[in-house]
């Protein structure tokens, strides 16, 4: 009695600190919607190179940052080498390999030994229904990689290669098959120690800071979910989603709050009651209807429900993490961020950042636009709404602050 007494108490100080994690997926369900009969005689090539633009990182990662209290305040705190300048797909008998070059020629040494400093990495989409569902990445080991599911099974063990201006990723093609979508990243963390433990032992999580893919017409978001609390924090669950899916296949649906525009419907996750979906939707904000803008929408009962995110951009770069604060499996708040892509949209001279973030509990969305140099990416200017409740139709959203 008196054991068990004691590994009660032990058990109860563990769940006080953090220390004990659980998987945010294990209470919810998460269905990835097929968009009708999907087209897939136009997966993309398989041998093919694919350019990328040099100063084009994504600076804004507000969870992460709110975590390890760091900031990513300009281009050119992010090593050169993490700058995607091309990529090489091949596939040479049974096996696909991923050549990434960088923009400078210290590739190894930012992956040295034990460093969780930067990843290099592949979301691959086999089935092409617009969602990742496998992961080529770096371990803290240089020479072993890993492909492994969005949810962090281990599908099989790699060997990336290296010169001083590149790396090379590869995957078996019995694992990938013969048509997918993909999309090569790098990732970077300012800080030393800053980073996100995964399921995987030697798999360390830090933001992906720049993209390259073939068809850069489409919009991709970057989806994270994250179980835990400060420096304890463990990503679950990661991948790409692309809008619209690949091939522009049927099965869209009229989208929430709307009598004139549909959407597909990319992403449901239901949790308890809980609703998050994601949304590839027509509307940026009115008529033409021309489709490609990601919408985010939530729901907890029948009067805690509304669209909370949107991309108003032409080109934007889009992320969001689901957050887990208490461990009980069910998300408690959604970030959404989004880059304008340099495109200047509003042609204020600015690249601007939408910073969408919800919280199930207030049922209130907090949105801040962040306007950033185009030359350096410092920031210039920084506005903040009220916190607001969510919307009835989807191009009500603020798409900038005024």
């Amino acid at each position: 009695m008196k054991k068990m007494r004691n590994l009660t108490i032990l058990l109860l100080l563990c769940l006080l600190i953090g220390c004990i994690q659980q998987e945010p997926e294990g209470l919810c369900e998460t269905e990835i919607v097929e968009s009708g009969a999907l087209e897939r005689a136009d997966a993309p090539p398989l041998v093919l190179t694919v350019e990328d633009p040099r100063d084009d990182f994504i600076l804004d990662h507000p969870f992460f940052e709110q975590t390890f209290d760091v900031t990513y305040q300009s281009f050119g705190m992010i090593p050169p080498a993490l700058d995607i300048v091309r990529v090489d797909l091949e596939r040479i008998g049974d096996t696909y390999y991923f050549q990434i070059f960088a923009a400078s020629d210290n590739v190894p040494q930012l992956l040295g030994e034990g460093m969780q400093l930067a990843r290099f990495g592949v979301f691959v989409d086999t089935d092409l229904n617009g969602v990742s569902d496998l992961l080529l990445t770096t371990t803290v080991e240089p020479e072993r990689g890993v492909t492994v599911t969005s949810d962090f099974s281990v599908m099989e063990e790699m060997f990336p290669t290296y010169d001083t201006t590149s790396m090379t990723v590869s995957a078996s093609a019995e694992v990938l098959g013969d048509h997918f979508d993909w999309v090569a990243f790098t990732a970077y963390s300012p800080q030393e120690g800053a980073y996100y433990k995964t399921l995987v032992e030697d798999v360390y999580f830090v933001p992906e800071v720049d993209l390259a893919y073939a068809d850069a017409e489409r919009r991709v978001l970057l989806s994270t979910s994250v179980s835990g609390t400060g420096w304890g924090c463990q990503v679950v669950n990661t991948g790409i989603t692309t809008c619209p899916p690949l091939g522009n296949p049927p099965g869209r649906r009229r989208a929430h709050g709307s009598l004139i525009c549909k959407g597909w419907l990319l992403k449901q996750k239901q949790c308890d009651g809980l609703t998050i979906e994601l949304w590839c939707n027509c509307s940026r904000g009115g008529p033409p209807w021309t489709g490609g803008a990601f919408g985010k929408w939530v729901e907890k009962g029948f009067f805690r429900k509304g669209w909370v995110a949107k991309c108003p951009f032409n080109g934007g770069q889009n992320s969001q993490v689901h957050e887990d604060t208490d461990n009980d499996g069910i998300p408690d708040k959604v970030y959404h961020s989004v880059s304008d892509g340099g495109h200047d949209d509003d042609g204020d001279g600015y690249l601007d950042v939408m910073l969408y973030v919800y919280n199930f509990r207030t049922n209130l969305v907090t949105i801040t636009n962040i306007e950033r140099d185009y030359h350096t990416g410092a920031v210039v200017n920084v506005r903040s709404l009220p916190p607001l409740p969510p919307f009835v139709e989807l191009n009500l959203v603020p798409g900038n602050i005024i």
